[in-house]
């Protein structure tokens, strides 16, 4: 069995304190890791810190699987999820330099069949609307068509299936809300531009120039393949393995958050951006992949623990101003794992935090620390700070779940029974298994529910995969005879956005009219 390592008392005594000199030594950052993985319970954590032109930390913690409990060590390959979008813009800009792209062009130059909701926003899309969430397309749109993996769904189909998605053209260029679909089509123009594989281009434009040799964009090669961390979460209360994020193929989501790297290798990605070493990219379309093109909302705890003012989405960057400096960073979350990059360009500094666990409190503590101590601004008791706030949220989510009551008495099944199909997810089937209504999509194999009576035509859906923290609520539809004409679904509001099932119109399919 697993068990965490026994603490010094020094070192629970250094990693709470809230008085750094500019920077950390190795004593203290240990200190700080190893206090952040036992209060959330991450198996396996990775540090780089690039300052004033040298690598000064690069450290690995932990163990990469609770089961085999192997060491984690500074070339274990992570997946990086959303800071996979950097690389996916960095790769159209190495286009650009050459001549063969240009960010502002219509998307239709290079992918004539691209549409979209609306035929005017269609036709004015550029890449730069691609790449910085101002779409007019809903939060986490069709993200069901990515996750949880395994996908059934090719990249072809997904970049087709976007006309189906609903969207606002009052939005475009006026509101930010993430995705990740659009990121999935750039990758589509990046092949037809290049002639080459997303996965084979990245790795031979970007990673292998700066000497990335534990950085895959596909598949990960043999030789490899006994160094990777593996994903976990808690579930109902205990740490678990993320078996369904384990294998060691492309997959459709790697053009948005696919990559998976070493720390070693992320210290010289960092280094690449804060102008140390190899330069890729023009200094002119660096400067365009860090312009502000997006405003966002800054929140509270940002405005009164970062000082920042504000915040806005580059090409595949976010920007903040943070303690008076620049910052140009992204997070990234996959379940069972987190990162977290922020480049501080005007202080020559970068940071870099993995983990393999699903816990963005732990990422946020680490990052935070380390960042304060190195800009010598405002420090706290990080950790404690979000502890703290897993707990309440913790303790909301389970009020939530438990005001649940599946005991509505269901007088027949049979009516509910059948296929039903959405434009843009596919079908998805509601059958009858040992007197329990199950739901299951035909494309996404791990989207298997057992729907659960709370009221005429109201059903909890309770995910086979527990890991995945997806509930809502399915609502089936009668038409004015009566009959079951579709279903709805309704998130619960503390679920991951990329579960978008509001977005859903299932509609039952009559066989009988169909033959």
């Amino acid at each position: 069995m697993w068990r965490w390592p026994v603490l010094s008392a020094v070192l629970w005594l250094v990693s709470a304190g809230c008085a750094w000199a500019t920077g950390m030594t190795d004593a203290e950052l240990d200190a700080l890791v190893e206090r952040a993985r036992q209060t959330f319970n991450v198996p396996g954590v990775a540090v780089a810190v690039v300052h004033q032109g040298r690598v000064e930390h690069v450290k690995a913690y932990g163990i990469r699987d609770i089961d085999s409990e192997q060491a984690v060590d500074t070339q274990t390959l992570f997946k990086i999820a959303s800071l996979s979008k950097a690389f996916n813009s960095a790769a159209l800009a190495t286009l650009v330099d050459a001549g063969k792209l240009d960010f502002n062009a219509p998307v239709r130059a290079y992918l004539p069949d691209f549409t979209l909701y609306d035929p005017w926003v269609t036709e004015q899309f550029t890449l730069v609307d691609m790449l910085t969430h101002r779409s007019g397309l809903g939060l986490g749109a069709g993200d069901l068509m990515l996750w949880p993996e395994p996908s059934g769904f090719r990249r072809s189909e997904v970049v087709h299936n976007l006309r189906y998605l609903p969207g606002d053209k009052t939005q475009f260029r006026t509101k930010y809300a993430y995705d990740n679909l659009l990121y999935i089509a750039a990758g589509q123009v990046l092949e037809a531009v290049s002639g080459q594989s997303w996965e084979s281009y990245v790795e031979e434009q970007l990673m292998r120039p700066l000497g990335m040799q534990h950085c895959v964009a596909g598949d990960i090669p043999t030789e490899l393949q006994n160094n990777v961390a593996t994903p976990h979460k808690m579930v109902e209360g205990k740490l678990a393995r993320v078996v369904r994020e384990t294998a060691p193929g492309p997959s459709v989501s790697a053009p948005a958050g696919g990559i998976r790297c070493s720390i070693a290798d992320m210290a010289k990605w960092t280094q690449m951006w804060l102008g140390q070493g190899k330069a890729l990219l023009s200094a002119q379309v660096k400067h365009q992949l860090w312009q502000p093109y997006t405003l966002m909302s800054v929140s509270e705890r940002e405005q009164q623990q970062d000082n920042t003012h504000f915040a806005a989405y580059a090409l595949g960057w976010r920007l903040h101003d943070y303690h008076g400096t620049l910052r140009v960073h992204h997070t990234g979350a996959l379940a069972g794992m987190r990162a977290h990059l922020s480049l501080f360009p005007e202080k020559q500094l970068g940071i870099v935090v993995l983990i393999n666990q699903g816990s963005t409190n732990a990422r946020q503590a680490i990052m935070q620390t380390l960042a304060n101590a190195y800009l010598d601004a405002p420090q706290q008791d990080w950790i404690a700070y979000y502890r703290n706030k897993e707990l309440a949220r913790a303790s909301n989510t389970s009020a939530q779940r438990e005001s649940v009551d599946a005991s509505f008495p269901l007088t027949t099944v049979q009516e509910y029974l059948g296929d039903y199909q959405d434009n843009w997810f596919g079908n998805v089937s509601v059958t009858s298994e040992q007197g329990k209504l199950i739901w299951q999509s035909a494309k996404m194999s791990r989207l298997r529910a057992e729907l659960q009576p709370v009221a005429q035509d109201k059903f909890y859906a309770y995910w086979h995969d527990r890991s995945m923290h997806a509930d809502s609520w399915v609502i089936f539809t009668r038409d004015e005879q009566g009959r079951i004409k579709g279903m709805q679904m309704v998130p619960f509001d503390d679920i991951d956005w990329s579960f978008d099932f509001q977005d859903l119109d299932l509609r039952k399919v009559n066989k009988s009219a169909a033959n």
